[in-house]
């Protein structure tokens, strides 16, 4: 119970810091908890589908870093697709894309090349989004 208390506290902060936009705290507290599947799950299950852009953008990269199992990452693939097609925010598109290469999906749709290339022009990672498109290229 303590475990899944910490979890929730640690999506909560998370959460306000995406809402505040603290990209910094987020980044470095995602570096932290990419081995624990409680919060993939909770991104998956939930963040992806928050009325607040941040909030999304918060959950697929948390998705995009964490080490999720392959069966586990093939059941979020069509939903990664479909965030890439119709999510408003273009971050959400850029790390669902970004989540495809990071996970080792192997052949591309074309649609997640395309959204990478996009990414290459924004300035906010533009550095990542070459790093990823090197690996598919």
């Amino acid at each position: 119970m303590k475990d899944k208390k910490m979890v929730e506290l640690i999506i909560n902060k998370l959460i306000l810091a995406a809402e505040t936009e603290d990209w910094d705290y987020i980044d470095k507290k995602i570096l932290e908890i990419t081995k624990k599947t409680e919060y993939a799950k909770w991104a998956f299950k939930q963040g992806i589908y928050d009325k607040n852009d941040n909030v999304r953008d918060l959950a697929v990269s948390i998705i995009e870093k964490s080490e999720i199992p392959i069966e586990k990452f093939d059941e979020m693939k069509n939903t990664l697709i479909e965030l890439m097609k119709n999510d408003k925010n273009p971050y959400v598109k850029f790390r669902s894309a970004f989540s495809f290469v990071n996970h080792g999906q192997g052949k591309y749709d074309p649609l997640i090349k395309k959204t990478i290339e996009i990414a290459t022009s924004d300035s906010d990672v533009k550095e990542i989004a070459k790093e990823y498109l090197s690996k598919i290229n």
